[in-house]
């Protein structure tokens, strides 16, 4: 499986990634093209995930119900557009190459993590995974990194929740997520 899997990885960065980059000439700056492949089939996936198991699972024993299921087609464009556009776009394509200009690439452990994780944190797990299962980075740097991710994607939820949902709905969130990151960060100080 792991050799599928790269092979995915390497034939979507040789025939689509570094093509578009160049074409957009963000060739330098937009970080390694083997981890945007690799974000990209993690969403592709999500994607598949949805489709193919809960979509049914849905039909068959449904949450809510509804009077009109084309009313739920703002939910599909959505998740569609933030799995396969917007998130990775924005992690990848204005983030990274930012990060990369002001400072000339990631030295300390975690900041191209907090540049991904401000969008999606699945695509810094992916990532910083293989860097460590391929013994690129040091296990407690890929420990580091993850945490960064995933904290400042929580706080990004945090805004997101202020601001479509209103102080009320942010109120009722904020409070687990902030639990979540304090255990998170109380289990990394820990190991």
């Amino acid at each position: 499986m792991p050799e599928l899997w790269t092979s995915c990885v390497d034939w979507l960065t040789q025939h689509a990634v570094v093509p578009f980059l160049a074409l957009i000439h963000l060739d330098g700056l937009a970080g390694d093209p083997r981890e945007i492949a690799a974000a990209l089939l993690v969403a592709l996936a999500q994607v598949l995930v949805i489709g193919l198991v809960f979509r049914p699972l849905e039909t068959l024993a449904p949450a809510e119900r509804w009077r009109d299921r084309r009313l739920t087609r703002i939910d599909r464009t959505y998740t569609l557009v933030m799995l396969l556009g917007l998130n990775p776009l924005f992690a990848y394509l204005v983030l990274m190459p930012l990060a990369n200009w002001a400072g000339g690439g990631a030295d300390v452990a975690g900041t191209d993590a907090a540049a991904s994780g401000l969008a999606d944190v699945h695509a810094a797990a992916v990532s910083i995974g293989q860097l460590a299962a391929t013994a690129t980075i040091p296990l407690a740097d890929a420990r580091l990194a993850l945490a960064v991710a995933f904290v400042t994607n929580s706080v990004m939820k945090c805004v997101a929740a202020l601001g479509g949902g209103g102080a009320d709905y942010a109120r009722a969130l904020v409070g687990g997520v902030l639990l979540i990151d304090v255990a998170l960060v109380a289990a990394l100080w820990l190991s």
